[in-house]
């Protein structure tokens, strides 16, 4: 009996689901890491307050973080709000939705080339392959698959409209568009994507293949999402500019550039092959001119293969060119970052890649039409041996230590990985071992403020205070407004008992920063031992209304009450500790009790 087609797609999207879920699984019981992660999330009081009228103005008006994507500060608002800080609940929704991507791709897929079983193919290995590891599991990378959901949305209306191409129909079409761009700006070359899609499989440019009049039309009725490319483009250069993203033609000479986006975009290709070796971050660095040589010669190889494949096998040369395009905004021509390559870059580009290899497979197999369907369940059969390989890859983003660990072991010398590392090392109070890490990673980068001022922090750890303050306030020579260099001075400050000097710093960075909690808890403690309690009061008040969630800083605040004399203040704090922490609350009745002693 041959089972509907309606109930077959529903079957295969039980199946895709479930393999997605089952492989990224885990994911549930990881923590955040210290890339990007407090920026994004946990260290975010825009973030940390949830979905607010306040918090919605401000994701549509800031360009935070390098970036003008509203949609993505929205959803790490509403996972806060759901989730709190337990970062499996953030995870979660990053899983939740790179499987809603794959049954996505699969039914747009399948209703714009009328090929079942390779649309299930591909959309297998696009939720099983490794390199899509990093934008699945990192929170931060929220915008890959959040903006992806909104470009799969994109691809489905399509066919829809082209079959009927209605106003209402075509604003089906621009609106989930124009969502995507507010997600990720990465989308500025869907409207390229559709195009390709017009000459295979839809066919849209006449029965010759190019036809000018009917490439005319089709080039006119994508105005309207050309239009929000450039705009969604524009913004991204202002916000990248404004963050001091944009690398500097000195720093990165347009040779290096160049050099860099042929071989990380062969690098990507053979990546997707043998997923080996993967890493959080890759250092740029010059490239050996026998490589970008090489790299390119692979590439125009390569284009010259797939461009007269054009009529025959129409599917190469649109997968080929989907892979380049819409790998271009991230190729490193425009430099962002300090990074020549990364895995998340894949996410969508390898979709092409992805059709070439079903499609091509299903064709070996076409003279004997019996083994189609054998070939796309081969396919299958092949994404779930990757899928192991990602259960393996996903290990190493448990935490950030073994993230990290792992990074300088693909990368060697890598100053990202080593300063970080150290970052990692000191939150849990291993200054010893976080100290030769941090100064490779000056030694790597001496002239970036990050890295000097954990250079400093972790000084400040091992009790090194005048080396410590000699490093924190270089980092201020190279940033002026490197907030935390202000505030951990401060808080180095109040150590050593200069209380005057502690209170200046730390009202410099609360001006850089009034929503730090962080600050204004020190500041509350430089001043209450300068004798201006009620101001004290006043910040203390303030730094638990910004993060009310932290048990960290309500123990820090709880204990700056009761050092300040107020004791009732500190016994409520205590109660709401006990709500959350009972074991936390008695280690903290008890110190009250021993300090009332020494009092």
């Amino acid at each position: 009996m041959t089972v509907p087609v309606e109930r077959r797609g529903f079957y295969v999207c039980l199946v895709l689901a479930a393999a997605a879920l089952a492989v990224y699984y885990p994911v549930v019981g990881f923590d955040f890491v210290n890339l990007d992660d407090p920026l994004y999330v946990y260290e975010n009081p825009h973030v940390r307050a949830g979905i607010t009228p306040e918090g919605i103005r401000w994701a549509f008006t800031n360009l935070d973080a390098n970036f003008w994507h509203p949609l993505t500060w929205l959803s790490h608002m509403l996972d806060w709000q759901l989730f709190g800080p337990r970062a499996g609940g953030h995870h979660a929704m990053g899983l939740l939705l790179h499987t809603a991507n794959t049954l996505l791709l699969f039914l747009a897929l399948a209703r714009l080339t009328g090929r079942f079983w390779e649309s299930a193919a591909v959309a297998a290995l696009f939720a099983l392959h490794p390199l899509h590891v990093e934008s699945v599991v990192w929170v931060s990378e929220r915008k890959d698959v959040l903006s992806t959901f909104f470009f799969m949305l994109t691809l489905l209306a399509y066919p829809r409209y082209v079959e009927n191409p209605t106003p209402g129909r075509a604003l089906g079409v621009i609106t989930p568009y124009a969502l995507g761009l507010m997600a990720k700006p990465m989308l500025v070359t869907v409207p390229f994507v559709l195009l390709l899609l017009d000459f295979w499989p839809l066919r849209r440019f006449g029965n010759g293949g190019l036809e000018w009049n009917a490439a005319k039309t089709l080039i006119l009725e994508k105005i309207p999402l050309v239009v929000l490319a450039i705009l969604a483009g524009v913004l991204a250069l202002v916000a990248q500019a404004k963050g001091s993203a944009l690398a500097d033609m000195d720093l990165v000479p347009l040779d290096m550039r160049l050099s860099n986006a042929a071989v990380s975009t062969v690098a990507y290709l053979w990546k997707t092959l043998w997923p080996v070796e993967l890493a959080v971050h890759y250092p740029l660095g010059p490239v050996p001119a026998g490589m970008a040589i090489g790299a390119g010669f692979v590439l125009a190889a390569i284009t010259a293969i797939a461009l007269p494949a054009i009529r025959r096998f129409p599917y190469v040369t649109v997968g080929w060119l989907w892979y380049l395009v819409t790998l271009a905004p991230v190729s490193g021509i425009i430099q962002v970052g300090c990074h020549s390559m990364a895995d998340r870059y894949t996410y969508i580009p390898l979709i092409g890649i992805f059709i070439i290899a079903v499609w091509g497979s299903s064709d070996l197999f076409s003279r004997a039409r019996r083994w189609r369907e054998p070939a796309a369940f081969g396919a299958c059969a092949l994404a779930l041996a990757i899928g192991a390989v990602t259960c393996y890859q996903l290990q190493y983003w448990s935490d950030s230590e073994t993230l990290l660990r792992r990074a300088l072991a693909v990368t060697g010398p890598n100053g990202i990985a080593e300063n970080n590392l150290a970052t990692a090392l000191t939150s849990r109070g291993a200054y010893e071992e976080a100290l030769p890490h941090v100064l490779r990673a000056v030694e790597l980068r001496p002239a970036d403020d990050e890295v000097v001022f954990n250079v400093g922090n972790t000084l400040a750890g091992l009790r090194r205070d005048d080396e410590a303050r000699a490093w924190i306030e270089k980092s201020i020579q190279i940033n002026p407004r490197l907030e935390k260099a202000y505030t951990n001075l401060g808080a180095l400050l109040i150590r050593q008992k200069r209380f005057d000097e502690a209170v200046g710093r730390l009202q410099t960075a609360l001006g850089l920063n009034p929503a730090s909690p962080v600050t204004r808890l020190n500041l509350a403690v430089a001043l209450a031992a300068a004798g201006h309690i009620d101001e004290a009061a006043a910040h203390l008040d303030e730094a638990v209304r910004l993060a009310p969630d932290s048990l960290l800083l309500r123990t820090k605040v709880l204990q700056s009450w009761w050092m300040m004399g107020l004791r009732d203040r500190a016994l409520r704090e205590n109660e709401w500790i006990r709500s959350v922490d009972g074991k936390l609350a008695d280690e903290l009745a008890k110190w009250m009790e021993t300090r009332k002693e020494v009092d």
